[in-house]
């Protein structure tokens, strides 16, 4: 009886072999072949931060253009509390 080749040790393909094996199943066995997010996980991180920063720059940008003054949003809520108290509508209702 022969001994077998411990079960850790895999087969090396090689090109002087009597069947070569296929470049990606050789990268297979050898292990060599790397998945998706450990090629591309560094530059997801990195894209999704640059994202961030230029999505707050771009909120900062968007609220100094748009912002109404405070003076002003109180004259807005101002006129809108005497027009429901000019339609005589209680603004809350307490209970009896």
């Amino acid at each position: 009886m022969t001994a077998s080749p411990p079960r850790s040790s895999r087969p090396r393909p090689t090109r002087n072999a009597f069947i070569v094996a296929h470049p990606g199943a050789a990268e297979y066995i050898n292990d060599d072949i790397k998945s998706f997010m450990e090629r591309y996980s560094a530059m997801m991180y990195l894209g999704a931060a640059a994202l961030s920063v230029i999505g707050s720059i771009f909120a900062g940008i968007y609220t100094k253009i748009t912002r109404i003054a405070p003076e002003k949003a109180s004259e807005l809520a101002t006129a809108i509390l005497d027009t429901a108290n000019g339609w005589n509508m209680p603004i809350a209702r307490r209970p009896r």
